[in-house]
């Protein structure tokens, strides 16, 4: 296990290049997969019959759309990823991507999920303060990630503590820190 948390890292800091190399939505693609593996979810599936479902909720523009090569897994379990409308179809989804389009009902989303065990991810600056766990951001043109740990703490999620210290920011902040 160690030797895979090991690779994940070098990879994700490899990932970490300037987001005019390679299209912002195909690094966010491979973050949330290597996200979800190092993630744990209480009472974890692990049912190869049962997909490990991405749910996007919100309006994608062309060429931005999550995409995760067919012949990967999580927990041997094969990757759906759909998109959603409405907040009834949330339940079922491991992880869900909140986009920029839900900024105005964003508590809404997050008061719908509640404690359900669900990853949750956006791409919209104030995000991770506003409750959503792994929040996407662009700093000196590279893709980083925010990360709330009282959002984790409540979905009753585990996340690789190498993953927090790889987040450039964290929140709730303690007093008198900025950021990590």
């Amino acid at each position: 296990m160690k030797k895979y948390i090991l690779l994940f890292l070098f990879l994700l800091n490899a990932f970490m290049i300037d987001s005019d190399v390679m299209e912002e939505s195909k690094l966010k693609s491979i973050f949330i997969y290597q996200i979800g593996k190092f993630t744990r979810w209480p009472q974890q599936t692990t049912d190869p019959d049962t997909p490990f479902v991405i749910s996007i909720i919100g309006k994608t523009s062309p060429g931005s759309e999550i995409d995760i090569p067919g012949d990967k897994t999580i927990d041997n379990r094969e990757i759906l990823i759909r998109k959603i409308s409405k907040l009834q179809e949330v339940p079922g989804s491991d992880v869900l991507f909140v986009t920029n389009s839900e900024a105005y009902r964003l508590e809404t989303i997050l008061d719908h999920i509640g404690n359900i065990p669900v990853l949750t991810f956006g791409d919209t600056e104030g995000f991770a303060e506003r409750g959503v766990i792994v929040n996407f951001c662009i700093e000196n043109n590279k893709l980083r990630f925010e990360i709330n740990l009282e959002a984790v703490k409540k979905a009753s999620l585990h996340l690789e503590f190498r993953l927090v210290k790889l987040a450039v920011r964290v929140f709730p902040q303690k007093k008198g820190s900025r950021g990590k």
